[in-house]
């Protein structure tokens, strides 16, 4: 009630709106927080990463999964090693059927977090899903070098098994 009566006061308030967006989010409200997040960037002096990532989740949630990879490329082009970004625009790009550009922006996470194994599991996830079998064998084991991981050890049993290995 009292952030109502607060946006009523100040419509142009782009926190607030940001505020709402999550509120909304966090109920599975995805059109409104959408309008709220756009007046957050309409309303904002700087947009920032965490808007355009903000604003591609709602669209990602309401299956608008081109308009939600505009906007994580303008989140890319702000910081090219925004692992979320490119995390979720790998996700939406799967999700329209292009696979080489899914592919790509998991390279990208491998690269940016090469240290980081859950990057090498999302990695092989993908490679699994596409047949790219062997290759997903060796993105799990890449995974499990550094750092065992129980669901590494089951993905790659699940790919070993479907070789029959």
């Amino acid at each position: 009630e009292e952030i109502k009566q607060a946006m009523a006061k100040s419509k142009k308030n782009a926190d607030l709106h940001y505020y709402m967006c999550v509120t909304e989010l966090s109920q599975h409200n995805y059109t409104e927080a959408l309008e709220h997040i756009d007046k957050t960037i309409k309303y904002a002096d700087d947009s920032t990463i965490r808007d355009y990532i903000t604003k591609a989740l709602c669209e990602a949630c309401l299956a608008m999964f081109k308009e939600a990879i505009e906007d994580l490329e303008v989140s890319i082009r702000l910081e090219q090693s925004c692992v979320d970004a490119h995390l979720l625009k790998g996700k939406c790009s799967y999700l329209t059927g292009d696979v080489n550009s899914a592919f790509v922006c998991y390279q990208q996470l491998v690269i940016i977090e090469k240290n980081e194994y859950a990057m090498h599991v999302h990695a092989g996830n993908l490679l699994m899903n596409t047949g790219a079998i062997d290759d997903a064998v060796k993105a799990f084991s890449n995974a499990n070098r550094i750092k065992e991981s129980s669901v590494a050890f089951y993905q790659q049993a699940k790919v070993l098994f479907a070789l029959n290995i």
